[in-house]
């Protein structure tokens, strides 16, 4: 079949609509006949596009046009409230025209009104729908004349019941029959004013009050009565009721903070703190302490002060440090400190407030030092701006009342910086403002300043010059506070004043009207506006109102610190107490929320495939938080490994194949590193250089390990197990009966290249003893059987109601009861330091301090020869058995190989002449303040064994064996 030819006329290119184009409009140009020659200037104007015809000829088309986009518009199927921005948007809007702005409320009504009729029409029920009508219905509603009867009814019983007192003889009966409810009302109100008692009174109409105290820490005061039930557990700061609409709460510190907006907050916050507006965070729940310096000492007393809060003893007058703050050695987290002359405001995150607060009283009276101390948690609050307008935002809603001031004027001259990076940190700005609420809206100021006067700006304010310090002193003492407070209008007092003004935009100034002190200051991220507690909520709703200004909640600043690379106190400071606890419990937390899910609906963490190119699975340590636990086991362990075998790579998979806890683990073992060495040689170099580190390491673990019971002693499933026939141990605890390094460390103590000095202390006396054969004195055939000793303290059962001090005690005095030395320790003063002094007790036991819900299982072993000479138990627990020995040895095995010690609250007590060492479980759990007891080992009951094993749990959570000569 011949191909269709196709016709060339009718083939579309671009060449034929271009042509037909030119042949359609060919009326509008004027095209003058004649070649194709070069047209005259006349021939050119003539030429061009005549607009007016071409409008005329296309007028039908855009009047059309025009038509049916206002058709679209007017048709749309969105309504009023859904064409808002998602800010804007209530959840209310649909049916209450009050949540939609002014402008659009005709329209929203008049849709509200065509959906009733439609539903009315369509047959449906109009009871469930709840527009508004233009009309509201005359009378009132159902429910308001049930309320105002039942006001009614329990108003007459109130008066009847003060008639009967006499208490209504100014009010005559007629007056008061003939009288409405509200006058009644009205006459009740001001008989109860009367009749209570006189309080002292307050210089406002609001209910500001100034809440600080001087030595001692503050307590929270509600200022609404009606919420105080709600602040017992947690304070609201002055923009709670704000924030609790708009965001979600989370109580923390002991305080209600928001946590995150409800809007979607991630990428606003990174726009308008990075590119243009701002982000702004109520800051009150910071603590802050005022420290006056007074004397002639002044100088010298706030030097220490210094250096013992940041260790740095120099701060210039006006400025500001930010930094960590400290309390001696040990750093609790980040702070500031602010010097006004001999004034220092510290300001730290309430987490540790009361840890400085007090280590502060400490060292006033420790050195006797002079200085004043005021806790001002309560009495001032702050708001921080972030982004690049912060500046121009804070500084349209502070009105100045002396504008020709020196901080008025220098103020003014810098709110248009952008570039936050050109005003120092630490410097700061006092201002006396007036009440923002006079203001409708906040006013931008217009500064015309040229590059060189923002510059000399600036460097005037690095040199100190915007803090006036008796501005400072109104703001940091009670009487200035109370003073800004003075007067202080109401809304409604506001609104009464905005009725009578002649411009609705600002109110007029009265000259009772308070003037309040404020200081901003340059911090490390944007700007900090510290002010009076109670002015914080009329600032704050000024704030909101400034185009372009986001407000962000805890997890917001989180953001903007990690995206500038800061760290985020607590998250980011896990070296410090309150930074691991934090860390702790998110775990906790996030571990709860898993195991709470259905297996079908968990991510198997164990199966995720963490190298390619290797065959192990799983996380490696707790995959629901930041696992320090585990990076401190690694570092133990792999950094002193890889010295001596190329293997220490595979550690790490062969540890995380068998240590599945996912908190922490069990300090490293030799048992546990046996079953990884093929070589013997590398595991005896590894023991000689690390035998210190194996035996003191200290048991972190804070649940039961879910290691297998006998992989982890290095036995076989096959090899002779005896249980414990003591049922108080329960069956996690093995009466083993081989060790499977006691070859290697018989042959380590024979090894050449084993340091010649300490070999020659291990050959040295291993003490006097009556042997016979082989045997001990008097042994008999059974000697090999379990002997129990003085077990029945096991029965003993702590009250459920006793809290850890008088558990604590209850030890002690257990301890008490025995026979022994009373003059050697006292145990009241033993009980007073553990109590008194944790953090020393802690570093002298070179303990971990963490949360601890469950008791770990404990296997370890120790070789005898050893025992002379290791000096692994801290100085503390080698006084403790003289005092608290109260646990008998209970030994058996066979000659030769090792001896198995169990713990027990037995009445033997070993004298000191017959005993070589003893093997202790004597340190604090710092977490529940308790004291594990001591077990003892008499010399001729360990004749012949080369090794001891310490098999046993007592009730505490955390112990730690080790021997050691008395």
């Amino acid at each position: 079949m011949a191909p269709i030819k196709k016709n060339p006329a009718n083939q579309i290119n671009s060449k034929s609509l271009r042509a037909r184009l030119d042949k359609s409009a060919s009326h509008l140009f004027y095209q003058p006949a004649g070649t194709r020659s070069t047209p005259s200037p006349t021939q050119r104007t003539q030429s061009l596009l005549h607009v007016p015809k071409l409008l005329s000829s296309t007028q039908n088309d855009l009047q059309r046009l025009e038509k049916a986009l206002t058709a679209a518009k007017s048709g749309s199927s969105k309504r009023a409230f859904q064409s808002l921005p998602r800010s804007l948007r209530r959840r209310t809007a649909s049916h209450n025209v009050k949540r939609v702005p002014k402008r659009m409320r005709a329209r929203a009504l008049r849709e509200m009104k065509e959906k009733k009729d439609d539903d009315v029409k369509a047959g449906g029920n109009t009871k469930k729908i709840k527009g508004i009508l233009l009309k509201r219905e005359k009378g009132l509603s159902k429910a308001r004349k049930l309320y105002l009867m039942r006001r009614m009814r329990k108003l007459l019983r109130y008066t009847t019941h003060l008639k009967r007192k006499g208490q209504l003889a100014i009010v005559s009966p007629m007056l008061f029959r003939k009288a409405l409810i509200r006058n009644q009302m009205k006459q009740l109100s001001i008989q109860i004013r009367d009749l209570k008692p006189s309080q002292s009174p307050l210089n406002n109409s609001v209910g500001s009050f100034d809440n600080s105290a001087a030595f001692a820490l503050a307590k929270f005061k509600p200022h609404a009565i009606k919420y105080v039930k709600r602040q017992r557990d947690a304070a609201w700061l002055p923009t709670h009721i704000w924030h609790a609409k708009r965001a979600k709460m989370e109580k923390k510190w002991g305080f209600a903070i928001s946590q995150t907006p409800t809007l979607k907050s991630h990428r606003n916050t990174h726009r308008k703190s990075v590119r243009d507006g701002c982000v702004v965070w109520d800051t009150s729940y910071t603590g802050t302490m005022v420290l006056r310096f007074i004397g002639n000492t002044a100088k010298a007393e706030m030097k220490a002060v210094l250096e013992y809060l940041s260790h740095n003893s120099k701060l210039k007058d006006g400025r500001a440090w930010y930094g960590n703050i400290f309390t001696g050695q040990e750093m609790n987290g980040p702070g500031e400190i602010l010097r006004v002359k001999e004034d220092l405001a510290v300001r730290v995150h309430p987490a540790f407030y009361k840890v400085v607060y007090t280590m502060v009283r400490v060292m006033r009276k420790t050195n006797n030092f002079c200085f004043e101390m005021e806790d001002c948690r309560y009495a001032l609050g702050s708001i921080d701006l972030v982004g690049p307008n912060a500046l121009n935002a804070v500084a349209s809603i502070l009105y100045t009342t002396n504008k020709n001031s020196a901080q008025s004027r220098l103020f003014f001259k810098i709110q248009q910086v952008r570039d936050l990076d050109t005003i120092p940190v630490g410097t700061a700005i006092s201002l006396e403002c007036e009440d923002p609420r006079r203001y409708l809206h906040p006013t931008k100021h217009h500064s015309r300043l040229t590059n060189d006067e923002m510059l000399d700006a600036v460097l005037e304010l690095s040199h100190n010059k915007g803090v006036d310090a008796d501005i400072v002193k109104r703001l940091l003492t009670k009487e200035g506070r109370v003073s800004s407070y003075a007067n202080q209008p109401s809304l409604k007092d506001l609104g009464r004043r905005r009725a009578n003004a002649d411009t609705e935009r600002t109110i007029p100034k009265l000259s009772s009207d308070p003037t309040i002190p404020v200081l901003l200051v340059r911090h490390e991220i944007g700007f900090r506006l510290i002010l009076p507690w109670f002015w914080v909520l009329p600032f704050w709703h000024q704030l909101t109102k400034v185009p372009h200004v986001f407000v962000g909640g805890l997890r917001q600043y989180h953001q903007v610190l990690t995206e500038r690379g800061m760290l985020y106190f607590p998250t980011d400071y896990p070296f410090t107490p309150k930074g691991m606890h934090s860390s702790l419990l998110d775990t906790m937390d996030l571990e709860d929320k898993y195991v709470k899910k259905p297996a079908a609906k968990r991510v198997k963490y164990s199966q995720f495939r963490v190298y390619e190119d290797r065959e192990l699975r799983g996380e490696h340590g707790t995959p629901f938080g930041s696992d320090w636990t585990f990076l401190k086991f690694l570092r133990l362990v792999v950094k002193d490994l890889k010295e001596y075998t190329k293997e220490g790579d595979k550690l790490v998979d062969y540890l995380s194949s068998r240590l599945k806890d996912s908190i922490a683990d069990k300090p490293t073992q030799p048992f546990v590193l046996s079953s990884f060495f093929n070589s013997e040689k590398k595991l005896k170099v590894w023991l000689r250089d690390n035998w210190r580190k194996i035996y003191t390491a200290p048991n972190i673990a804070d649940r039961p390990s879910r290691l297998n019971m006998l992989e982890t002693a290095g036995i076989d499933d096959t090899e002779e197990v005896t249980w414990n026939n003591l049922s108080v141990f329960g069956k996690d605890h093995l009466n083993l009966r081989s060790n499977p390094l006691n070859h290697l460390v018989e042959s380590l103590i024979e090894s050449a290249d084993f340091d010649a000095t300490f070999k020659s202390k291990l050959a040295g006396d291993r003490g006097n003893f009556d042997t016979e054969g082989g045997k001990r004195v008097g042994e008999t055939e059974e000697s090999n059987d379990i002997e129990i000793i003085g077990a029945q303290d096991f029965n003993r059962v702590l009250e459920p109601d006793m809290d850890k001090d008088q558990e604590l005690h209850y030890w002690l005095n257990l301890a008490a009861e025995k026979d022994f030395d009373q003059d050697q320790v006292d145990l009241d003063e033993e009980h007073k330091r553990i109590i008194a002094n944790p953090q020393g007790l802690l570093e002298e036991t070179n303990f971990f301090m963490g949360v601890f819900k469950r008791r770990p299982r404990k296997i370890a072993q120790l070789p005898i020869e050893l025992a002379r000479d290791l000096e692994v138990c801290p100085k503390r627990n080698r006084r403790l058995p003289v005092k608290m020995i109260k646990f008998t040895v209970i030994s058996t095995g066979n000659p030769k190989k090792h001896a198995r010690v169990y713990s027990s609250n037995g009445e033997t007590n070993p004298g000191p002449e017959n005993m070589i060492g003893y093997v202790t479980s004597a340190n604090y759990n710092m977490s529940l303040g308790r004291v594990s007891g001591v077990a003892c080992v008499a010399a001729e009951e360990l004749h012949g064994y080369l090794s001891i094993r310490n098999i046993g749990e007592t009730t505490f959570a955390q112990i730690q064996w080790s021997a050691i000569e008395l």
